[in-house]
């Protein structure tokens, strides 16, 4: 146990509410050691982001115990969790938590200030870090001059300056796009050799590639708890195949579910509206030669006029009739398919 940097043993976390007691976490079993690379995902209201807080002491646990090299956490108080975070955990959020008043040079440089660090040595330890994650030429910007990505890796310089063992990471890609946030999780892997990184993350498969580990949570428990070794010389491609379709097999068809509606309702919508709409131009049409042919019809005064009056009863007709038959025709797609389709929208039916 002495050997293991986190070991968590029947941790049991509980949240009180005015409709009463609900469960966030249950029995949670997990040991971390430094090198690791953990993700940490599941659906929403699963857990994972009780269990980082519980974890980096943001949170208090009711049951169980947490183990930081050996430390039994379960008497720790206000100070000691306080401690605890300056000494283990450095942080990186979503939303950056970052002073936007500051420059990207001078926010890194606050983690060096907190560690008492003198300031002829924070300034190479700076420049270095910055440079390390490809903001040499931005450090001196104002947070608010800079990108969602390089935020982001602001924050993770500011992360690595504090020397802590531990990068507590919450849906840190978030806020960006798809190749900006595996960016960025390329950068944190790279720069976190030798130090265990909890990424809390909705969507494992931007993070695989990088991972050493896969923790699924479900309903506040440990779902699946998953190794991944893609330093290995098989095939990256098939173990990631394996991962998905082991562990998100279930989480991944529904997404396809999901998707294929939000595909198909505007696909029907679209169909519904050009259809009824095609119908109301026939009985537009429809009824303006009838009006026609029924004021030519009037205006039939001599033998011209007759022959005139009699082509005008003709289109006459075929206009009623055929309105009709599309009023009819209309009349059906309402009900039977409009209707039923509209209410289906709504659950109202099948």
């Amino acid at each position: 146990m002495a050997n293991d940097l986190l070991r968590l043993e029947d941790v049991t976390k509980y949240y009180t509410s005015s409709n009463g007691v609900g469960l966030g976490l249950h029995k949670v079993n997990l040991i971390f050691n430094l090198g690791e690379f953990v993700v940490i995902t599941g659906s929403s209201g699963s857990g994972k982001t009780t269990l980082l807080n519980v974890i980096t002491g943001m949170d208090t646990y009711e049951e169980g115990s947490i183990y930081v090299e050996g430390e039994d956490t379960t008497y720790f108080g206000a100070a000691d969790y306080e401690n605890f975070r300056r000494k283990y955990v450095s942080f990186i959020f979503q939303n950056y938590n970052l002073v936007d008043s500051f420059t990207a040079y001078q926010n890194v440089e606050l983690a060096l200030i907190a560690r008492g660090i003198p300031e002829e040595e924070r300034k190479p330890q700076v420049v270095d870090i910055l440079e390390k994650v490809g903001l040499a030429k931005r450090m001196n910007h104002k947070i608010t001059k800079l990108s969602g990505g390089e935020k982001q890796r602001v924050s993770i310089a500011r992360a690595l300056c504090s020397d802590a063992p531990i990068i507590a990471c919450d849906e840190i890609t978030g806020n960006l796009d798809m190749a900006t946030s595996i960016e960025v999780i390329q950068l944190l892997k790279k720069l976190s050799k030798g130090k265990l990184v909890l990424l809390v993350s909705h969507d494992v498969n931007e993070a695989i590639d990088y991972a050493t580990r896969v923790v699924i949570m479900h309903d506040g428990s440990v779902d699946k708890d998953y190794p991944v070794n893609i330093n290995c010389d098989i095939c990256e491609d098939c173990l990631k195949e394996e991962v998905e379709e082991k562990l998100l097999g279930t989480q991944r068809s529904a997404q396809v579910i999901i998707n294929s509606e939000v595909e198909v309702n505007p696909t029907k919508k679209a169909g519904i509206v050009s259809l009824v709409f095609s119908i109301l131009a026939i009985l537009t049409f429809n009824l303006i030669f009838t009006v026609i042919a029924f004021v030519v019809s009037t205006k039939a005064k001599n033998t011209k006029g007759q022959k005139l009056a009699k082509i005008a009863k003709i289109l006459a007709t075929i206009s009623i009739f055929t309105t009709i038959v599309s009023g009819l025709t209309l009349l059906a797609v309402l009900l039977i398919y409009v209707i039923p389709t509209v209410l289906s929208w709504y659950g109202i039916f099948w």
